[in-house]
């Protein structure tokens, strides 16, 4: 009897055993589901190039602010709007996804080329309002999957003892997704 106490014993050790090992291996198991979506990538492109017209200058320096409407707004030290050539407003089409915001950037400032070093263009406000989008980004909700006829005014500055001649330069304007 002995040895079949042995084999009693030793079977349920071997169960206890089988029992302890297979509930260590055991897994649960679930599903997850992956989502990915894919926009339209932004787009800037423009479409009017910028003009400030024509000034003179009593050799003291000034500016001349370009409003988002085709109109010099104002000027001031010796800068004088005589009325002359075309003023225009920078114009831009943005495209991208509808519902998104895009955010819209210029370069601090400009050096326009020409004979007198300084002229400058800055502070690039977007569609009337009054902030430099250098420093604050214009946030624009894109409400079609293109917004065409965003406009562009700038601030043109002239040192002093400016000579006459024709100044242009060139500004980026950069789009991103907010």
């Amino acid at each position: 009897m002995k040895d079949s106490l042995k084999k009693v014993v030793l079977g349920s050790t071997t169960v206890l055993a089988a029992t302890a090992a297979g509930s260590l291996a055991q897994a649960a198991t679930d599903t997850m589901t992956i989502n990915a979506v894919v926009i339209a990538p932004v787009d800037i492109t423009v479409d009017v190039n910028m003009s400030f017209g024509s000034f003179t200058d009593d050799g003291s320096g000034g500016t001349a602010v370009l409003d988002n409407a085709d109109t010099i707004t104002g000027t001031t030290g010796g800068t004088t709007d005589i009325s002359g050539g075309v003023v225009t407003s920078g114009e831009f089409t943005l495209k991208g996804a509808i519902g998104r915001v895009v955010n819209v950037t210029a370069p601090a400032s400009v050096t326009l080329a020409g004979t007198t070093p300084g002229v400058t263009a800055s502070v690039f406000t977007v569609d009337g309002g009054g902030v430099d989008i250098n420093t604050t980004p214009y946030a624009h909700t894109m409400v079609a999957a293109t917004d065409t006829g965003l406009k562009v005014g700038a601030t043109l500055t002239l040192p002093a003892a400016v000579a006459p001649d024709t100044y242009a330069g060139v500004a980026t304007l950069t789009a991103v997704y907010n």
